[in-house]
C-alpha cells in the first residue's frame, strides 16, 4: 500500500498500490494580490469540490465553495481571498 486509506483512494478513483497515484494539490499559488489557485489530477466520473476553512481545529468549519466535474486531465480551482487566513482542500466523491 501507499498509506492512503484504500476506502478513500476507491472514492478519488486512485490505485491504492501506487503512491505516486492519489488525490493531491499540485500546486499553490497566490495568483493576484486578493486570489489564489491550485491545480490537481481529476478522474472523469469524479465531483472535486474546493472547500474553505478558517478554524482547522473544528472539522465541521469548512466551506463549499463551488464543484467542478472531473475530466481526467488537471483542474485549476481559484478563489478570492475575500476572509484572511483561509485554509483550503479539495474534497473529492464519485458522481
Amino acid at each position: 500500500g501507499d498509506g492512503i486509506y484504500d476506502g478513500h483512494e476507491i472514492i478519488a478513483g486512485t490505485d491504492p498500490d501506487n503512491s505516486k497515484d492519489a488525490l493531491k494539490i499540485l500546486q499553490f499559488n497566490r495568483t493576484a494580490p486578493d486570489f489564489v489557485s491550485m491545480n490537481c489530477d481529476t478522474r472523469t466520473g469524479r465531483v472535486y469540490t474546493l472547500q474553505s476553512s478558517t478554524d482547522l481545529l473544528n472539522p465541521n468549519a469548512w466551506t463549499n465553495l463551488y464543484e467542478k466535474q472531473g475530466n481526467g486531465e488537471i483542474m485549476t480551482f481559484t478563489n478570492n481571498l475575500t476572509i484572511p487566513g483561509s485554509f483550503y482542500r479539495i474534497r473529492v466523491r464519485d458522481n
